[in-house]
């Protein structure tokens, strides 16, 4: 009996997505577009006025959901931001609508993952929502976003990650933001959730802010990726994120210095939270590496004692961070016990080391490629 239960479920999640598969392709014709192919798919989207331009594009990766809990971390995340959506919507009588824009490996369309997002995708969609999955050859992280971006028909455009969970207000922030016409990038306020010893010393020691209670809109001069807005004609103008080939992350700091350069300002809104969960201890280790060989292609042009030393600077200034971060008062702010400082400390050492070596060893990786 109970294998025909199990048996009957895998046939039912197989025949969703073939219809799902199927409804993209009468819906949309199959889209080349040099080494990108799209395919889109409007799911129960059927009482949305096509003819209407939505309020706002939001753009979600599923790159970040292999370094969590997957299905569950994105199903709490798309739960979350319809319930938001669908509150503007009522609340302005239908006047403000959304288009959903998810961007996907195409290689994982068969994979399970993939089908149990369908389901929950299907499931939260609305007729205020127009739902669109895009299909990239990559799995790269920048990639998704620029691929889905192409495809933004909104004057807003919010890039939020598959892994971050938006709180309640986060999207109605951002959005009444741009009231102020004065204002063309607005990003939120990324926190680590700090559940648990592990999470904790990861909270501290990460380049992620802690969680504050307070709202505002203030200026800076750098944004994360996993929550910031874009007016579409500025983010045509500066975007794509600009990628250094051989980097996986890092195309943020590129659009920030172009942003930076035109005098266009960057603004948080710092109400507009969103909550980041604590890498586990594995995939820290390969973000760390990650780090490292990132920052070194994207600096690699200055001479090789020029990066060592900056390398050697970033690397204490790193621990030094994270030192006053564990033993000052941040630490009674995440909650983390006073005999839990040793052990948050080796996390943030051990952490900064491998990125450190991560970027020695690329530079002489490419040193020798351009020897050779």
């Amino acid at each position: 009996m109970g294998c025909n239960g199990e048996r009957g479920r895998l046939n039912a999640s197989l025949a969703l997505t073939n219809r799902l598969s199927d409804l993209a392709r009468r819906s949309h014709p199959l889209v080349s577009s040099g080494r990108r192919t799209t395919w889109r798919s409007a799911l129960c989207s059927t009482g949305m006025n096509r003819a209407a331009v939505p309020s706002m594009s939001i753009v979600i990766e599923l790159a970040n959901i292999r370094q969590v809990d997957g299905d569950d971390r994105f199903h709490r995340m798309f739960v979350a931001l319809c319930t938001q959506l669908r509150s503007i919507t009522t609340r302005s009588s239908g006047s403000k609508t959304f288009q959903v824009l998810i961007a996907f490996d195409e290689t994982d369309r068969d994979e399970g993952h993939f089908r149990e997002i369908s389901q929950v995708v299907e499931r939260e969609v609305s007729a205020s929502l127009d739902v669109s999955l895009v299909g990239t050859p990559s799995d790269g992280y920048f990639e998704m976003k620029n691929a889905g971006a192409e495809l933004a028909q909104a004057e807003i455009i919010l890039f939020l990650d598959s892994d971050v969970i938006p709180e309640d207000g986060c999207v109605e922030r951002l959005l009444e933001s741009f009231d102020d016409p004065a204002l063309q990038v607005v990003c939120g306020s990324s926190y680590v959730e700090t559940d648990g010893i592990w999470a904790k010393a990861f909270g501290l020691m990460w380049f992620l802010r802690l969680r504050e209670p307070a709202d505002g809109v203030f200026m800076t001069n750098h944004f994360h990726a996993n929550c910031v807005a874009f007016r579409r004609s500025v983010f045509s103008e500066f975007g794509p994120f600009p990628i250094v080939p051989g980097t996986s992350r890092g195309a943020c700091l590129g659009l920030a210095r172009r942003l930076s350069d035109a005098d266009v300002a960057i603004n948080m809104r710092a109400g507009a939270r969103v909550a980041h969960p604590a890498l586990r201890p594995a995939d820290a280790c390969r973000r760390a590496l990650v780090q490292g060989n990132d920052t070194a292609r994207r600096s690699s042009k200055a001479s090789a004692l020029h990066n060592v030393k900056g390398t050697t600077r970033r690397y204490v200034r790193f621990l030094a961070t994270t030192a006053w971060a564990v033993g000052g008062p941040k630490r009674r702010l995440v909650g983390l016990p006073v005999w839990a400082i040793p052990f948050a400390m080796s996390v943030g050492l051990g952490y900064y080391t491998l990125a450190f070596v991560s970027e020695l060893a690329t530079y002489v990786r490419i040193g020798v490629a351009e020897g050779g």
